[in-house]
């Protein structure tokens, strides 16, 4: 991560956690945004997004009505990013929904969320911190998974051959069946898997790593 980009990170989670600014109206309003094509998606600030691979471009926000306009979706190069431009106190959930043709990366900041279904990747990144949450579904031949400070990754049901785990501050992996883990996990995080694999690891911290 660019120090520009972790500058970003911080404010945007900043301005949520601050508690203050514009609160939310209680109704309930959507926007459903003109974006390009893109097959990476980066999001900040306590957001929770569904996306839905295979699909044309599309992104939906949804959330109170007169806070809606204060998430910003741009997609910069081939990258998705969505974040909120202003403090803000919700009273319903900021819900992104994303459709897009491919996925090959997900990076997410500031306890967000991810629930992404339908993958097909020759190589999926996916990059997790503050405490954000990432569930995955589909196929790909490897997966390469950074996951910090209490962040969570839920693969489960990702069918992935290969993969590449670090994890740090008390993060937590959660993996299908893959042939082969090579994982680096310190300060308590732990992983989980399925099957059999070739499994090569560094531990520290009193992390772990083992079968489900």
């Amino acid at each position: 991560m660019t120090r520009t980009s972790m500058k970003a990170s911080v404010a945007a989670a900043l301005l949520v956690l601050a508690g203050c600014g514009e609160s939310g109206s209680g109704t309930a309003g959507s926007d459903t945004r003109s974006v390009g094509n893109f097959d990476e998606i980066e999001i900040h600030g306590a957001l929770e997004a569904e996306v839905t691979v295979g699909g044309g471009p599309s992104v939906v926000v949804t959330g109170d009505d007169n806070l809606v306009p204060l998430i910003e979706t741009n997609v910069v190069g081939d990258r998705l990013v969505v974040r909120p431009t202003e403090s803000m106190s919700r009273k319903l959930p900021m819900t992104i929904t994303i459709s897009t043709a491919a996925l090959t990366e997900i990076e997410l900041h500031g306890a967000s969320q991810v629930d992404a279904k339908g993958i097909e990747a020759d190589e999926l990144t996916v990059e997790l911190h503050g405490a954000s949450t990432a569930t995955l579904e589909g196929d790909a031949d490897e997966l390469d998974a950074e996951i910090h400070g209490a962040s969570k990754l839920m693969a489960q049901k990702l069918d992935a051959d290969e993969v590449q785990l670090q994890a740090s501050g008390a993060s937590s992996a959660e993996l299908g069946e893959p042939d082969t883990i090579s994982a680096a996990l310190s300060g308590a995080s732990t992983a989980r898997y399925d099957g059999s694999p070739e499994v090569t690891e560094k531990l520290s911290g009193s992390s772990s790593i083992r079968k489900r």
